[in-house]
């Protein structure tokens, strides 16, 4: 069986060296090119393949962001009247 094999191998090395084709099996050239998926997410700038074109991490982290904003404007107000108290406690 394995001298059938090595024969029809053979034959078809044969015929290709005759017929100028070569036996290569690596991948054929693209036709043309084909465009990059994924789109760039606006937060991180990376490439991302979710529907919305964002990561969901990053969707997450641009809806806090306002919150985050007013929450530090509370904290330094509090911060302020903290320390405003605290001169006034001391003028006394």
């Amino acid at each position: 069986m394995a001298d059938i094999t090595r024969l029809a191998w053979r034959q078809i090395q044969q015929l290709c060296e005759e017929s100028n084709m070569s036996m290569d099996s690596s991948k054929p050239a693209p036709l043309f090119e084909t465009p990059t998926h994924g789109t760039v997410c606006p937060v991180c700038g990376k490439k991302s393949y979710s529907a919305a074109g964002i990561h969901p991490q990053c969707a997450v982290q641009q809806a806090d962001a306002p919150r985050q904003v007013v929450l530090a404007a509370q904290k330094k107000e509090k911060k302020q009247l903290a320390d405003a108290s605290k001169l006034l406690g001391l003028q006394k």
